[in-house]
């Protein structure tokens, strides 16, 4: 293999390192996950595409609801409005500590 074709396996494999190294997860959260976390998932993963991206709702019925699993994954979590955030406060206390 030629010193030039190495080089750039070594470039590859340190991109890819530094995209895995610097992934971060995000989760949206909205009351159904019909609207507006969908869309902004959609939209952070066009941006970002080596982040992970979810988004959940907060009302039993729809899907993807929220649970103390998903805020487990999450590095960083965004509300849609601030009802969203005394919801979570009443009934996850325990993941708002950190």
């Amino acid at each position: 293999m030629g010193s030039k074709r190495k080089e750039l396996i070594k470039e590859v494999g340190l991109i890819n390192l530094i995209k895995q190294r610097f992934s971060l997860k995000v989760l949206f959260i909205c009351s159904a996950n019909v609207q507006r976390s969908p869309r902004f998932e959609k939209e952070l993963k066009k941006i970002r595409p080596e982040w992970q991206v979810r988004s959940c709702g907060l009302y039993f019925g729809y899907p993807h609801q929220l649970s103390k699993k998903q805020f487990d994954w999450a590095d960083i979590v965004f509300v849609m409005d601030l009802s969203h955030l005394m919801f979570i406060e009443g009934k996850y206390p325990e993941q708002l500590k950190d």
